[in-house]
């Protein structure tokens, strides 16, 4: 089932994500020992590290304060080896961890020198909803930012080029659509602009961009992303391909 729908009323090209998708629970192997809520502290302040595990891949958010960090890497026994983020930099640098019982430690790379810290993994009881906290992470802090693709279709003699706009917020809410469109012929041209939008909140999971639709209660599994320079490529769970490009 398409995550992304279009359709081509006329010569106008209308973007909208679809709304009756409901998201499936995604399976984890034996490597989800990981998986949980972690406290610590990163340079004396208290930190929450939240864990989530898809097939070898580990997704880590750790909050400590004002400061966030994105954990990306793969898990082998129990050991994690891979790239870590903050909010200054787009550019991952090194980081390894071992999980002994519900002991985490965390080792971070950063120009030429690491830091050593350590987790301990709360209880069940412990743990809280996320709606309970006003500070939820969102995850992968490089998709922030406004992105745009262009399609162009030729038809008849006439051809119709559509930009649609993505804008991912810093504070977990996104808003899609704003599409641009022109269309032209031999002897004729015309644009439209201000397309109808759909909105709601973002996070990323172990590599998955998921959305929750405002006015619903359900996190939506749209498709794995992988990022480049100025570049954002989704790989739709029905085999769509899509290519973004960062406006700023």
């Amino acid at each position: 089932m398409k995550a992304w729908i279009k359709y081509l009323p006329g010569y106008f090209l209308v973007f909208v994500l679809i709304s009756g998708v409901f998201a499936q629970d995604i399976p984890v192997n034996d490597n989800s020992d990981f998986t949980g809520i972690y406290q610590g502290k990163i340079n004396n302040t208290p930190a929450i590290l939240e864990i989530d595990v898809y097939d070898d891949e580990f997704d880590g958010d750790i909050e400590a304060g004002e400061e966030e960090f994105a954990l990306e890497g793969v898990i082998s026994g129990n050991k994690v080896s891979g790239a870590w983020y903050d909010e200054k930099s787009e550019e991952g640098r090194k980081f390894t961890a071992i999980l002994k019982g519900d002991n985490l430690t965390i080792v971070l790379h950063n120009a030429g020198k690491k830091k050593e810290f350590h987790f301990y993994r709360q209880t069940q009881a412990q743990e809280q909803e996320p709606g309970e906290t006003g500070n939820v992470s969102i995850g992968d802090r490089r998709l922030i930012g406004v992105w745009a693709k262009q399609e162009i279709i030729s038809s008849g003699g006439a051809t119709v080029a559509s930009q649609v706009f993505l804008y991912i917020n810093s504070d977990g809410t996104f808003r899609y659509g704003d599409a641009r469109t022109m269309a032209g012929g031999a002897n004729w041209s015309g644009s439209v602009g201000g397309s109808e939008t759909t909105s709601g909140r973002w996070r990323s999971k172990n590599g998955v961009f998921q959305v929750m639709l405002d006015g619903t209660s359900q996190w939506i599994p749209l498709a794995k992303y992988y990022l480049q320079p100025g570049k954002l490529l989704f790989n739709g769970f029905d085999g769509s391909r899509e290519l973004w490009y960062r406006q700023y």
